[in-house]
């Protein structure tokens, strides 16, 4: 993830060239609808103004994990012949997070990118990628295996959303405020776990809210 964050900063930069360009970090919330915990993370920001009045932007959302209820199951032995008993009562969680790309355009209201107090709305797209992971009970894993779930998988997603939000610029730099609403266009998932774990914490429709801080660098 370290790589996406410096790809960020040195594509903006070669595009802005002797233009000013902004980065910045802060606190992100998201709510996917149906679910009923939201998630909460940090970001980083990167944003290139074409003008005063408008800019494009990048930004990755870190979100921490949420854990499913215990679900009971059987875990089958690995070699049923020679295994006694073929299969044992176990139990197992699913854990599952967010790592969000946002990239898009921002029109500004008011006064403009970098001068007092202002408004701002655009497009955006955001590329969304979901670790879902397995924690079960103690057993012997040598012997028994729960069938048909992976330890591990992952989602690949890509929305489309809308965004709006309010800054104030002062002598040290800017504090920003923003939302959005999103809409999942496509997602693909590796493998059951990753799907079960969809299901239960993903969703087509999101909210993101961000607060956070701003710094012009040249």
């Amino acid at each position: 993830m370290k790589k996406i964050i410096s790809a960020f900063v040195l594509i903006f930069a070669i595009n802005a060239g002797y233009s000013q360009i902004s980065i910045g970090a802060g606190a992100s919330m998201l709510k996917v609808f149906g679910v009923p915990a939201p998630y909460a993370g940090m970001h980083v920001l990167v944003e290139y103004p074409v003008d005063d009045e408008t800019s494009y932007f990048g930004r990755v959302n870190f979100f921490g994990k949420q854990k499913g209820a215990p679900v009971n199951t059987y875990a089958d032995a690995i070699d049923f012949v020679n295994t006694t008993p073929g299969q044992i009562p176990v139990s197992y969680q699913t854990t599952f997070n967010y790592t969000t790309i946002e990239l898009g355009r921002r029109y500004y209201f008011g006064n403009g990118y970098d001068y007092g107090f202002g408004a701002y709305g655009g497009t955006q797209a955001m590329v969304i990628f979901n670790q879902a992971k397995v924690q079960s009970s103690d057993f012997d894993k040598t012997k028994y295996r729960i069938t048909g779930l992976e330890p591990k998988g992952a989602v690949f997603s890509i929305a489309a959303g809308l965004s709006g939000g309010v800054k104030n610029d002062f002598t040290w730099g800017t504090l920003y405020l923003d939302g959005a609403f999103h809409y999942l266009l496509l997602g693909q998932s590796t493998n059951i776990t990753a799907s079960n774990g969809f299901s239960e914490f993903g969703g087509q429709i999101l909210f993101s809210f961000t607060v956070g801080y701003r710094k012009t660098l040249f």
